[in-house]
């Protein structure tokens, strides 16, 4: 266990990161971080004794309108504690901090930040430049060696796949010619939950091989894999899709459910208007499985690498938002720097990155909601979002202007 402090913009979180992966795939050093800096001073609130707790208010209906107006229902604030420790308390200071600065932060800021990332020079790519065929894009090379999915009991032990803080696998849309291996290492990492970030075909350009059957009764055989549409279950969020698959090997004899969710309301090239069904899919899912959750988009960069950021960021902590481990430490790395450092590549462009803290400052506000402090952020919130959706729509229909050229 190792703890970054994660800079966003000019925002500040700090977190404890475990970056390990499979015991058979550790990798031979830790993530390296981008620079040291001192743990900023909080700012001062009174001190609650050992023994006291500090209480928080219900919603004001100012940030009950406000989260409606975001996007996020009354009935989407969470059921978070009325209470933190003196302890929580000091972490609460950290992330509400964070959360200030960023909302007050200028929009345009972020996306010059978007323009400094840089290549991790360490990295190598031997792996994805002998298996040329199996890659669905040139570049970026977005498989380095360090984090790969390693294919066992294979003639090739290569898939374009990267694990993703040991609870997630990143991967492209399968190709044609990859279908098997992605059911490989499927079955191989005991995988349950497959999550689709894309269509098959979008704007007359393939994003994804049709890798299993649609219609309920339905069978279709990949080489030594027999994948059968069980039924469609009730979707779990709007535009969400949620079949049930049943996957057979060659033997007959190991058969394996599989959860499959299609969301279908992110286009590529452009992110949603809102984190509303974003957060939805995540509060779905964080509950459902302990093995690991394979995400997909076209290049496994793009949009599943944004909600596998987002993930990962509220993962970092399991037992408390609040917690102050969570925010303390002396070294720092920015977010989307550290996704990098395993799939690179990762979260391609300006709109997926600003999209990404919409999201987390979303989700920090609706888990705060009762804390009455949080009524001073509303302004600078319905700023950010405003300039963030005008910005959205304007890569929208630079995405159409292409489309039709």
């Amino acid at each position: 266990m190792i703890q970054t402090l994660i800079l966003i913009g000019s925002g500040i979180c700090y977190l404890s990161i475990d970056c390990s992966k499979k015991k058979e795939q550790k990798p031979k050093k830790n993530v390296e971080t981008a620079r040291t800096i001192s743990s900023p001073s909080p700012s001062p609130l009174p001190s609650p004794s050992p023994s006291q707790e500090t209480t928080t208010p219900s919603p004001s209906n100012a940030i009950k309108q406000a989260l409606s107006e975001f996007g996020t229902p009354e009935s989407g604030i969470s059921e978070v504690k009325i209470s933190r420790t003196p302890e929580e308390e000091v972490g609460f200071i950290y992330i509400r901090d964070w959360l200030e600065g960023l909302v007050r932060n200028s929009f345009q800021s972020e996306l010059r930040e978007f323009d400094k990332k840089e290549e991790d020079e360490k990295q190598t790519f031997k792996a994805f430049d002998k298996n040329a065929r199996l890659n669905r894009f040139k570049n970026p090379k977005s498989v380095n060696d360090e984090f790969r999915v390693i294919l066992k009991n294979r003639k090739n032990d290569y898939i374009n796949a990267t694990w993703m803080h040991n609870e997630y696998i990143l991967t492209q849309g399968p190709l044609s010619n990859t279908i098997t291996d992605f059911w490989a290492m499927i079955c191989q990492e005991n995988v349950e939950y497959i999550v689709m970030f894309c269509s098959f075909v979008e704007k007359n350009v393939e994003q994804c091989a049709q890798y299993y059957p649609l219609e309920e009764g339905k069978i279709e055989k990949y080489e030594e894999f027999e994948v059968r549409c069980v039924k469609k279950e009730k979707d779990p969020v709007e535009g969400v899709t949620w079949t049930i698959l049943d996957v057979t090997d060659s033997t007959g004899t190991s058969s394996r459910t599989i959860n499959h969710i299609y969301v279908s309301w992110w286009p590529d090239k452009t992110a949603p208007e809102d984190a509303k069904l974003t957060i939805e899919l995540y509060r779905f899912l964080k509950e459902k499985s302990k093995n690991p959750i394979v995400c997909h988009c076209d290049s496994g960069i793009g949009r599943s690498a944004c909600f596998v950021a987002f993930n990962i960021f509220l993962k970092l902590d399991q037992k408390s938002i609040y917690a102050e481990d969570s925010w303390k430490s002396h070294t720092a790395e920015r977010l989307d720097a550290y996704i990098r450092k395993m799939r690179n590549g990762a979260i391609d462009s300006p709109i997926l990155q600003l999209f990404l803290l919409v999201c987390l400052m979303e989700y920090c506000i609706q888990e705060m909601a009762k804390d009455s402090y949080f009524e001073d952020l509303i302004g600078p919130f319905k700023v950010y979002m405003e300039e963030y959706k005008k910005y959205n729509q304007e890569m929208k229909g630079k995405a159409k202007g292409k489309s039709k050229e």
